[in-house]
């Protein structure tokens, strides 16, 4: 698990966990947004991204998900297809690279 706080523009704070295991990969955003995006291989998760200035419903279909778990770090590929009020938006390939995490 990773915890990190973001700052967004107003001076708005941002709580951010990042869940990681074998098989998935999930963040959850709390503050003056809140959001869960879940990423497991094959599947399609749906959750609401809450904000000031309203709600999307938010569907996320994971085509794949490679991490690689080391010692000291973690490299995760995620290619997945993003849903809007349920309309297909965008296909879209993310990394996260973590180097020499804090026990």
């Amino acid at each position: 698990m990773v915890e990190y706080r973001e700052l967004c523009k107003g001076g708005h704070i941002i709580e951010n966990k990042l869940v990681i295991s074998n098989k998935s990969v999930c963040l959850y955003r709390s503050g003056s947004l809140f959001s869960e995006m879940s990423f497991i291989e094959g599947e399609c998760t749906e959750s609401d991204y809450i904000n000031t200035d309203g709600e999307l419903n938010v569907k996320i279909k994971t085509l794949s998900y490679h991490p690689t778990i080391g010692d000291n770090n973690i490299h995760i590929e995620l290619n997945y297809d993003l849903f809007i009020n349920n309309q297909f938006l965008s296909n879209n390939s993310l990394t996260i690279f973590i180097n020499e995490m804090a026990l």
